[in-house]
This record gives C-alpha cells, sequence and structure tokens, in this order.
C-alpha cells in the first residue's frame, strides 16, 4: 500500500557516471538516473525472503561497491553462468542464463519505426543477417522489455552487455521491445544498450522515433517423428535420418543406454536431420529410445533396435553314400533371419529352414546356405560336403547241382527172319 507515483532508489550505480545511482518510476515504470547526493527520490526496502519464490533474479553485474549495502557490496540475485553466452556458429547466440535465443548480429537492420519492426522480425530467416539456422520466416520476434533488460550488464557501458559476449555490430544507441507502455498506447518501451536505461518511444508516425531492432528467436520443443533406418547391427555404423517439427542447428539426439556413439549430427531443416550412429561390437543387442532436445525442451520418443549379427550356419546327415541319397540338412545359423536360400550343388535350391534334399546321380557336391534378416545377409558354403556314389552289384553263383544219371539201355538184338518163297505166276491161256 501507499505507493507512490514517483522516482525510487536502486542500489545500483550508473558506471558512466559513478555520482549517479539507478531509479525507477513507478507511475510509468521507466528507469533513469539521479545525481546521488541531491535527488529527493523514494525508498522502498526489500529484504532476502526465506523461502525461494517462483522467479529467482539474477545478479545484475555491479561488482563495484560505492557504498556500505549498495548493489556492489551484496551483489544480490542467482549467480551467471561460468560461459555466459554461447555462440552457435550459425548465426544466433544462446543467453546460457536465459535460455533465449539471439541474433548475433545486434545492427543488421537500420533504424526503423515500432510498426515496421514486426515486419522485419517476421521475415528473417536463415540465409540473411549471417543466419545458417534453418530458422524460416516467422521463426524470429521483437523481445518483450524484460528479455532486453535481461541481456544487460550494470557493471558495463557503451554497450551494457556482460564482458566477453560474442554478439557483433551492437549499436550506441536505444532498441524497440514488444512491450506497449500502459498510461499511454501511443509508446513502446525502449532499452539504451549504451547505459541501461529504460525509456519510452513514440510507436509511429508523426512523432515516431525510429530505434534499432535486435531480434530473439521463438525457440518450441522439438518433436519426433520417425527415425530411419530403426534398427542397426553389433559393430555397424548406420546413417540415421530424423524427421520432425521444430529442429534447429543446437538440437542434440541422445539414445538411451550405451555402446551407441552419435556423430556428424547436420540439421537439413527444420523438419530433417541426419546423424551417424556408430554401434558398438560390444552393444546389448535391445530396443532403444531416441529423443532430439533443444533450449525450450526435449521431445517424444521413437524407438531404435540393436540386432545381433546373421551368422550363417548348417550341418548334414548323412554327408556320404549312395545314391539315391537322402540327406537332412539342419540351419545353425544366429541372428535376426527370416529368409533362407539353399543350394545343394546339383542343380537343386531350397527356402526352407530345415530342407530334406535326394540326390539322384552320384557326384561330389558343394553346398551353401544364405540367410538373411533385420540382422543382415551372411553365407556359408561347404566346398564337396555331399558325395554320392554309385552302388556296386555283385553276382551271386548258382549252387552246386547233382548230376542227374543216364538211364542204361539194352539193346535187344533183332531175331533172324526166314524167307518166304514168291510163288510164280501161272499164265492161263486166253
Amino acid at each position: 500500500m501507499n505507493v507512490l507515483p514517483n522516482w525510487y532508489w536502486s542500489s545500483t550505480t550508473e558506471t558512466t557516471n559513478i555520482g549517479v545511482a539507478f531509479n525507477v518510476n513507478m507511475s510509468a515504470s521507466v528507469i533513469g538516473g539521479s545525481t546521488k547526493s541531491v535527488g529527493r527520490t523514494s525508498m522502498w526496502p526489500v529484504r532476502t525472503g526465506i523461502v525461494k519464490g517462483t522467479v529467482e533474479l539474477p545478479k545484475i553485474g555491479q561488482l563495484v561497491s560505492y557504498a556500505i549495502g549498495d548493489d556492489g557490496s551484496r551483489q544480490q540475485g542467482v549467480i551467471w553462468p561460468n560461459q555466459r553466452f554461447t555462440d552457435n556458429g550459425d548465426g544466433t547466440v544462446k543467453d546460457n542464463l536465459t535460455g533465449l535465443i539471439w541474433l548475433k548480429d545486434a545492427g543488421c537492420f537500420p533504424r526503423s519505426n515500432w510498426p515496421n519492426s514486426f515486419s522485419v522480425t517476421n521475415n528473417l530467416a536463415s540465409g540473411s543477417c549471417g543466419l545458417s539456422d534453418n530458422s524460416v520466416a516467422g521463426s524470429w520476434r521483437l523481445p518483450n522489455r524484460k528479455e532486453l533488460i535481461s541481456l544487460l550488464d550494470r557493471s558495463q557501458n557503451f554497450p551494457a552487455l556482460p564482458q566477453g559476449h560474442p554478439f557483433s555490430n551492437v549499436q550506441e544507441g536505444r532498441y524497440w521491445s514488444s512491450s506497449t507502455l500502459a498510461p499511454n498506447t501511443v509508446g513502446a518501451w525502449i532499452i539504451d544498450i549504451s547505459k541501461s536505461f529504460v525509456d519510452v518511444g513514440t510507436k509511429s508516425s508523426p512523432g515516431s522515433s525510429p530505434e534499432f531492432i535486435w531480434p530473439i528467436r521463438r525457440v518450441l520443443s522439438p518433436a519426433l517423428a520417425s527415425i530411419e533406418p530403426n534398427s542397426g547391427i553389433t559393430g555397424q555404423i548406420v546413417n540415421i535420418t530424423l524427421t520432425g517439427e521444430n529442429f534447429t542447428s543446437s538440437m542434440s539426439i541422445n539414445v538411451s543406454g550405451t555402446g551407441i556413439n552419435i556423430s556428424d549430427v547436420n540439421m537439413v531443416s527444420t523438419t530433417s536431420a541426419t546423424a551417424i550412429f556408430n554401434i558398438d561390437s560390444t552393444s546389448t543387442p535391445g530396443t532403444r529410445t531416441v529423443s532430439v532436445s533443444n533450449e525450450a525442451g526435449s521431445s517424444n520418443t521413437v524407438d531404435f533396435t540393436v540386432l545381433t549379427p546373421v551368422i550363417a550356419a548348417f550341418s548334414a546327415d548323412p554327408t556320404i553314400g549312395t545314391f539315391p541319397l537322402t540327406v537332412n540338412f539342419t540351419d545353425q545359423s544366429t541372428g535376426a533371419i527370416n529368409r533362407w536360400s539353399w543350394d545343394f550343388g546339383d542343380g537343386s535350391v531350397d527356402t526352407q529352414k530345415n530342407p530334406v534334399h535326394i540326390y539322384n546321380s552320384a557326384g561330389i557336391f558343394t553346398v551353401s546356405l544364405t540367410v538373411a534378416g533385420d540382422g543382415g545377409t551372411d553365407t556359408e558354403t561347404k566346398t564337396e560336403f555331399i558325395t554320392v556314389i554309385v552302388p556296386v552289384i555283385i553276382a551271386t553263383p548258382n549252387p552246386t547241382s547233382t548230376p542227374t544219371p543216364i538211364p542204361t539201355i539194352t539193346l535187344t538184338p533183332i531175331p533172324t527172319s526166314t524167307a518166304i518163297p514168291i510163288p510164280t505166276p501161272t499164265r492161263t491161256p486166253v
């Protein structure tokens, strides 16, 4: 209660003139400066809370103390990361304190009025202003008042940015925010990057004030739709393609478990990326989960299966005999197999897992088995593996026979015959 529509002192000194301290106008939210010794400014004490609040405010950067109990001596707030900014190498810079992504070139655009600044930032895309982040029109926006203020380091000036920052072409002047002044909507908040002052500019003509533009990128959590191929064999190097949404150049790929090393990640577009999965030969077969993440968070997961490599092997029984020879072949291969191709060496083939084959001619035959499946393809060949011979026919002699005795023939002599006289015919006279 009893908040006055006046200026209130802060404990922070303005480094361009240490005789001046920052103050805040509670009626209009303007941040300016007043001479320490003569300024008639209100005070509003604050105490550090025992319980942390929803929002923890960061330090503002001032390290030098100009009075007992001032900002430089107390240095209240969340400590900044050891590496405040990360240059992503694609024309963007990540603020590791806030997670925001900024255009590296802070002076890419000329001064503009407030309405035009929205058109400029909305049309910004990869290929302009030094960007190679695969961003498209609509990915960038004008930062709000708090986001712009979050860049400031009150121990610095011209520009008032943390020492060692990676930004280029930072202008000594004021930058537009997307925030409108509440009491008077013809004005919008502007931030003086040179001296950390927060002021108001007139949005548009007449009387518009052209200011600089520093776009910030809209970062959304990525979504992962698919990964192709979705399996790989131990000891294999697999070229992977991922599809989804909101892919960024700073996106990382995560695989559960151990044994898969990821390299050569390439963001093709905001919806596609490629990478190499190097699956260690000792990696345990089974299902892994793959996800992607960026500054805004992590995606859903998609399965990736590590497979045991296919190794062909077989046996046969018998391996030698006379034709027709019936041989039982047994598959002894290992791995994820769903196809078999046998070549028996006599012109015959088969696709069964454990076939039975009959050799109908003599010869020595080389047999091969090719197996295939998700675990790959492999062939085992056994040279001169089956021997088929001609059956030998052995003649069986007849048993010894007992001679049949020849019967004795008795000759009976023909008796001596007596001649019978032939009578002489008698002629009777005519």
